[in-house]
């Protein structure tokens, strides 16, 4: 399951299946919905960093259901996937050997934005934060 929820003085939160092939669109969805009152360059950023955190966690991680957050406060836009690790316990990188093996998703993601991932018990964190008053100017 992705749930996918934006943080401000109220919650929304959206909960996507993750066996839905669409489940990478559903989030680009709920991210455009989400963010449309905020300037569209951020906007753009955070649905492309949000399709790519999920696509990633549904392809790569044992992740049968990824999870996922959207969360607006302060001054950043910031986008976490939670899965469930990769079998192997492989971390998540954005290294030039890396875009040899696989793709170029994450640095694309660390090049938009503040990129980490943190190990958590059940896998990793997998975040993005974008400036908001970046993306106003």
């Amino acid at each position: 399951m992705t749930t996918l929820a934006l943080l401000t003085t109220c919650t929304a939160v959206w909960t996507l299946h993750g066996d839905d092939p669409r489940v990478s669109g559903r989030a680009r969805t709920a991210v455009r919905t989400a963010l449309g009152n905020l300037p569209q360059p951020l906007v753009n950023d955070a649905t492309i960093v949000a399709s790519e955190l999920v696509t990633n966690a549904a392809r790569y991680t044992r992740s049968a259901d990824p999870g996922g957050l959207v969360a607006l406060a302060g001054p950043t836009v910031k986008i976490s996937v939670l899965d469930e690790g990769a079998v192997g316990g492989a971390v998540p990188t954005c290294s030039p050997a890396d875009r040899l093996n696989s793709g170029w998703g994450l640095s694309m993601c660390a090049e938009l934005g503040a990129l980490t991932v943190q190990p958590v018990a059940a896998g990793h964190l997998v975040s993005v934060a974008l400036d908001v008053l970046e993306a106003a100017r």
